[in-house]
């Protein structure tokens, strides 16, 4: 009886290590698609659904709620977990046409490519200490060190058949595509900023809200004084009236201080970072600048008038240039939360037409912006080198989607395995790999 037991103990570990090894190897109860010969495994979906946690959670969701991926965000009543999911189904796509195109077309990864996938597992390897601690870790991502390396090997091919097809740096692909790409996807502008705010600076008697007062550039202890339309004023001894550093002060009829605002700067009170200090207009002030704002928005100039109107009127410091903004929902206030107002700008650009004027509000104040046509290869152009830093590669990606589109109808998915596929709370978010 005590033997039997054993066996059947045995029995049960060994069917328990043959289980795990398909979940891991990919049986073919684990295939989640096909497409031709290439076979996708769950195990990719898995890890793919982790990838896409970790990104999620590094950009700020609360990705262990279940709460969050329930949430219905979309007037179709889609949940943020059915839209994610099918995001990832959809990277899944792309990895199983990538693989059926890396074959269709005889492509061969090149050995560096695998050297360097190697040198990256031996890597992780060294800093887990063990291959062991490292398969630990990555059964937290449904993978092992075998499966990893398979995922890179199908990655690395399918960058050198992004390569193959476009360049490296897109330069298999032709400008029409470019311009269509740009002209889908940026818009351009200039804009006359109506500030919502001011910065403390020195004025006459200490207040924030007091007459600011001018000094001569270079010189912060020297006033600039309005010397041609000022006069210089007699104390009752007789003596010229002088100011605390001992230069005659000028003064205009109505006997307030004749200022140089013309040649004269601000001498700014700065924070312990060394920023000027933002001082706000409450509710009344703004609103007569939204007024101003509104009657100039409402005048109707051609792009040589709005550069005169930003001459007069623009309180911003930039140049007087052409701007280019991505037009993408969310996109600026998911790079940095000052930078929200920008989505505001780009939505508004996208609805106007060529030559309309609108007014965009912000917590810097009120924005004039002018829509003007793109400029012809803007993308290539140095001085806008940081607005399109990733332009080449944006492209690829958007004419690769494109081609992996062209095959989704041909990949048969394995309907029980997917309708049994795990969600985002039962796998751990992947930031690492």
């Amino acid at each position: 009886m005590k033997n039997k037991n054993v066996l059947v103990k045995l029995s049960c570990i060994i069917l328990a290590v043959v289980l795990l090894c398909c979940s891991l190897a990919g049986c073919a109860e684990s295939k989640i698609m096909e497409l031709g010969e290439v076979e996708i495994d769950n195990y990719l979906y898995e890890f793919l659904l982790s990838r896409m946690k970790g990104t999620l959670s590094g950009i700020g969701y609360n990705v262990d709620s279940v709460d969050f991926w329930n949430t219905v965000f979309s007037s179709n009543g889609m949940t943020y977990g059915e839209y994610f999911k099918a995001q990832v189904l959809k990277q899944a796509y792309s990895y199983a046409v990538s693989e059926f195109l890396f074959r269709k077309e005889g492509l061969t990864l090149p050995d560096e490519s695998v050297e360097l996938i190697d040198t990256l597992m031996d890597k992780l390897i060294e800093r887990a200490g063990s291959k062991n601690n490292l398969n630990a870790e990555l059964a937290n991502y449904g993978v092992n060190y075998k499966i990893l390396r398979e995922i890179y090997v199908m990655e690395a091919k399918m960058q050198h058949l992004k390569e193959y097809y476009y360049g490296k740096n897109a330069e298999k692909i032709d400008k029409k595509d470019k311009d269509a790409y740009y002209n889908e996807n940026y818009v351009s502008f200039k804009q006359i900023l109506i500030a919502g705010y001011f910065y403390a600076c020195e004025t006459e008697d200490g207040n924030i809200d007091g007459t600011p007062v001018y000094f001569v550039k270079d010189n912060a202890n020297k006033i600039a004084y309005d010397t041609e339309n000022g006069s210089v004023k007699i104390d009752e001894f007789g003596k010229t009236v002088t100011d605390k550093y001992g230069d005659a002060v000028y003064y205009l009829e109505d006997g307030s201080v004749a200022y140089d605002k013309k040649n004269g700067v601000l001498k700014y009170i700065l924070d312990e970072n060394g920023e000027r200090v933002p001082c706000f207009y409450g509710n009344e002030k703004l609103g007569e600048l939204k007024s101003e704002a509104d009657e100039i928005a409402s005048l109707t100039v051609d792009a040589e008038g709005f550069d005169m109107l930003i001459s007069e009127y623009d309180q911003s410091e930039g140049a007087n240039e052409v701007m280019y903004l991505l037009n993408s929902p969310s996109y600026y206030s998911s790079q940095t939360a000052s930078a929200k107002y920008l989505d505001d700008i780009a939505a508004a650009l996208g609805k106007m037409k060529v030559g309309e004027m609108k007014v965009v509000s912000s917590d810097y104040g009120y924005h004039i912006i002018y829509k003007y046509e793109n400029g012809d290869g803007a993308y290539d152009d140095e001085k806008y080198k940081d607005v399109f830093d990733t332009f080449n590669d944006d492209v690829i990606e958007y004419m690769f989607s494109q081609k992996c589109d062209e095959y989704e109808s041909k990949v048969e998915i394995n309907d029980e395995v997917w309708d049994n596929a795990i969600g985002f709370m039962d796998i751990s978010a992947n930031t690492l790999y």
